[in-house]
Formats: C-alpha cells, sequence, structure tokens
C-alpha cells in the first residue's frame, strides 16, 4: 500500500498535536457554570510578555516559564450573564508524543524581551495544569530536549536564526 501525506497526516497530528483548553469561570453568588474552550494546536505556544507583573525566578528555565503560563489567569471584569467575577485560565488537555514550544519573546508592542531562558535536557510539565476534568492525580510529565531554534537580534524584524540538533551519542 502506498502512504500519501494526506493519509499520514492524522498520524503526524497525533503525535504533535497538543490541546490547550482555556477555562472561563465566574465567582459570585451564584456563578455560571465554567466554559471550557479546547483548541488544537501543532505546538505550545508560550509568550513571555512581561507585562502582567508575573514574577520568573533569577534564572528561569523554559519548565520556570511554562509553569507561569498556565498559572496565569486572566480577568475580565464583571459576567453580564451572572454579576461575578469573570476570569480565563489555560490548561493542558493532552499531552503529545512529542512536544514542540515557541517561545514568543515579544511585548505586545512588538519589542523584544531580553530575559533569557535556560534550557535543560528535560523539560517537567506537572500535570496540575491538565484539563481539571481529568481529576486530581498529579505528576510530572518529561520531555528530552533534541532540538532547539534561535532568534539573535535587537527585534522581531530583523536578526538571523540559528539551530542546534542533538546527533548521535547525544552531541550537540
Amino acid at each position: 500500500r502506498r502512504l500519501t501525506l494526506d493519509s499520514r497526516q492524522g498520524d503526524l497530528e497525533d503525535v504533535f498535536q497538543v490541546e490547550i483548553i482555556q477555562v472561563v469561570r465566574c465567582a459570585g453568588k451564584n456563578p455560571c457554570d465554567p466554559k471550557y474552550t479546547p483548541t488544537p494546536w501543532q505546538f505550545m505556544r508560550i509568550s513571555l510578555s512581561g507585562e502582567e507583573g508575573d514574577i520568573l525566578p533569577e534564572k528561569p528555565t523554559l519548565s520556570d516559564v511554562i509553569a507561569q503560563h498556565f498559572d496565569h489567569e486572566d480577568h475580565f471584569g464583571v459576567c453580564l450573564q451572572c454579576g461575578g467575577k469573570k476570569t480565563a485560565k489555560d490548561q493542558i488537555g493532552s499531552f503529545p508524543e512529542l512536544l514542540l514550544v515557541q517561545l514568543n519573546r515579544t511585548s505586545q508592542l512588538g519589542k523584544k524581551i531580553n530575559t533569557h531562558v535556560y534550557l535543560s535536557e528535560r523539560l517537567s510539565i506537572e500535570t496540575r495544569f491538565m484539563d481539571e476534568r481529568w481529576g486530581n492525580e498529579r505528576k510530572v510529565v518529561q520531555y528530552k530536549l533534541t532540538s532547539v531554534v534561535l532568534h539573535h537580534g535587537q527585534d522581531v524584524t530583523r536578526g538571523h536564526y540559528s539551530i542546534g540538533v542533538k546527533g548521535k551519542g547525544d552531541e550537540w
């Protein structure tokens, strides 16, 4: 049987696809039911905005930045339906076999954020960031770093990219 790109696309989606669920909830006397909106992505998009006043460790790792992203809660004021305080937070719906992470270090004004993010051989993501409807079992999902693409430059409009790939014998 000859395989075409279309017939393998489903397999690739299963390997790479991460589901991010936005959970919107209200707090108050008679809050609305939580609303779960899943979005499938081919990679995990994480923004290091620097504008929410979030605090990172002195030498933040990618695991720290991901934890900060999923701990962060957006506030939307008062819910028009129930009158409660409306918030939204991202959760992970599923962990893919291979995880691609895009770390955006650009402010909302298009300026590059120069916070150095330290990479380690292992990326650890706590399942506390996983869809709450799966229950309370807590563990850590780990990924092994095999490649990285870096942008070098002072802003997003110019610069150059370099790539590091782990080869045979775990040599970079």
